[in-house]
């Protein structure tokens, strides 16, 4: 009989800050599973999605975690929802919480490109995007294709309101910050140490690949990348008799041979100013919580 369990090591957060390259680091480890799908974003009743997954849809990706010590939920979405630790917490008392930090400004910037990749995003520049935040907070529509929460870049990159509320429910020696610049200078050293603050043997990760993951890219046709991440209504009924693992790993293998790399344009001087205004005190409360200079973000 398959026994449903919650994970109980959640990367939540921050987005476009390095979480897929940790993901995928993590899941090497023999102690820890990784179910197919990184993001299925079950907690978190507050963000705004017209499709969300059932309990029991989400518990049958952890059906085959075994003997492995954690499993992990990488929905990133989890880091700016207003409830989504406490709805964890109360499935899951004992999770470990990772989250992942990034100049803010340079976040923003590549998460308006992921939201274009998404389809998410239907404004041709980060400077409209990010003009539209206000209005687009004011508007409780859904989202085809996403969380419309995603497009708050204040919100989403609020490290100072996000990461103390982890660490008010769980407490802070269960809640894991890690400098996406650190993960980029030394992954074998970051991983090990985060091992050894899990309880896991570190000797595994010396063998580890450390391809970096979820990099820029762009879809070769966006039909086929419409149908890998949100297949239309009509087609589902054809697809439910075979398993979800099976699903999933079709849709992921459709995405990936779709997806070729690309380079984003740079961020324009005068947008990098006005943000380096606006996220001053989140990068101010970064350098004092971690004891850590920061300058370089704001150069």
């Amino acid at each position: 009989m398959t026994r449903h369990r919650y994970p109980n090591l959640f990367l939540a957060g921050a987005p476009k800050c390095g979480t897929t390259s940790l993901a995928f680091y993590l899941g090497q480890h023999p102690n820890v599973f990784a179910p197919l799908f990184k993001e299925p974003v079950f907690f978190g009743s507050d963000l705004t999605g017209k499709s969300r997954i059932k309990e029991d849809g989400y518990l049958q990706l952890f059906d085959a975690w075994s003997d492995e010590k954690y499993a992990i939920d990488a929905s990133t979405h989890y880091s700016y929802s207003a409830c989504a630790a406490e709805e964890i917490v109360k499935s899951s008392p004992n999770a470990q919480i990772i989250i992942m930090v990034r100049n803010p400004i340079e976040a923003a910037h590549s998460m308006y490109h992921q939201l274009r990749f998404n389809g998410s995003e239907p404004l041709t520049t980060f400077e409209a995007s990010l003009a539209a935040e206000a209005e687009r907070a004011a508007d409780p529509a859904p989202l085809k294709g996403g969380y419309r929460e995603s497009r708050l870049y204040r919100r989403v990159f609020a490290f100072s309101e996000n990461i103390p509320r982890f660490e008010k429910v769980f407490g802070s020696d269960n809640v894991q910050v890690l400098f996406l610049e650190d993960l980029k200078s030394d992954a074998l050293g970051v991983v090990k140490t985060l091992c050894a603050q899990l309880g896991l043997e570190q000797a595994p990760v010396d063998d580890f690949s450390f391809d970096v993951r979820n990099t820029a890219k762009r879809s070769r046709t966006r039909l086929i990348h419409r149908l890998a991440i949100s297949p239309p209504e009509w087609l589902r009924p054809a697809t439910r008799p075979f398993p979800k693992s099976l699903r999933l790993k079709l849709r992921n293998m459709l995405a990936e041979l779709n997806t070729a790399p690309a380079t984003n344009p740079p961020l324009r001087e005068d947008t990098r100013a006005f943000l380096s205004k606006e996220f001053a005190g989140e990068i101010d409360w970064l350098e004092d919580r971690f004891q850590r200079d920061l300058s370089h973000w704001r150069a």
